[in-house]
Parts: C-alpha cells; structure tokens; sequence
C-alpha cells in the first residue's frame, strides 16, 4: 500500500505511471479503474485530490479546484473575487512555460496587396501563396 498520494502521469496512452522518486506504482489505461477514486497528486497545485473519470482524461491530472476555481461557490465578497483570480493567475502562469512569440510586422515600405496568410506578404522574395500577381 502506498504512503503518499501517486503523481500519476499518462505516458503514450498506454500506461499511468507515478513519478515520485523511489516509486514504482504503474496502471495500464485498460486498468484505470483501480486509480478512480484514488488519492493523487495535482499537477497545478500539488495539493491531493481524488482521481475522478474527468481527471483521467488529462495525461498529467489536475483538481477540479485548479480546472475551475470558482466552480460550486458563489463570490459574495469583491476582496475575495480579487483574492481568488490572482491566485488562479499565478498558478496559471507558474505552469505554464512563458515561449517568447516573435511577431512579424510588414514594413510600410513593402507592403502589398497579398493577404496576410500569404508568405509573400511579409518578404515579397517569398513564394505568394495567395494568387496575388
């Protein structure tokens, strides 16, 4: 019997896997059955929940809290409305990789008359794409 709540991770659709060190804990998907219901380890906010059949779906699971903080309560309080989407904004932006996104603007002096889904829209050496001529 286990003496912590499994982090369970799906790994290629075939197999639920507990990646806490010194654990060896492992269900194949035909088997999940046995981790419904199961205490596990939230991926957001590591705190433990029980594995529902939504969790399953997830191959890193997480708490109905941090899939919805505001499901089943009702905010009576503007501090506490406040309180609560900060903290889903923090968690939020703590799992999730912050990816630098480079945008491509036109120069005003190439512009033309392609689309903007054309590749030549932004560099005319490109190939048009759009059927501009």
């Amino acid at each position: 019997m286990a003496k912590h709540a499994h982090r369970l991770i799906l790994i290629e659709n075939k197999v639920w896997k507990c990646t806490l060190n010194n654990c060896s804990f492992f269900v194949y998907i035909g088997q999940q059955w046995v981790i419904e219901g199961k205490h596990v380890e939230c991926w957001k906010c590591n705190e433990t929940f029980v594995m529902s059949k939504r969790a399953l779906k997830d191959e890193m699971p997480i708490c109905d809290e941090c899939r919805n903080p505001f499901a089943g309560t009702e905010i009576t309080d503007v501090d506490d409305l406040i309180n609560r989407l900060s903290k889903a904004a923090q968690t939020e932006i703590e799992s999730t990789e912050k990816d630098e996104i480079e945008v491509i603007e036109p120069n005003e002096n190439e512009m033309t008359d392609h689309t903007p889904a054309c590749a030549a829209y932004f560099n005319p050496n490109d190939k048009c794409t759009c059927g501009y001529k």
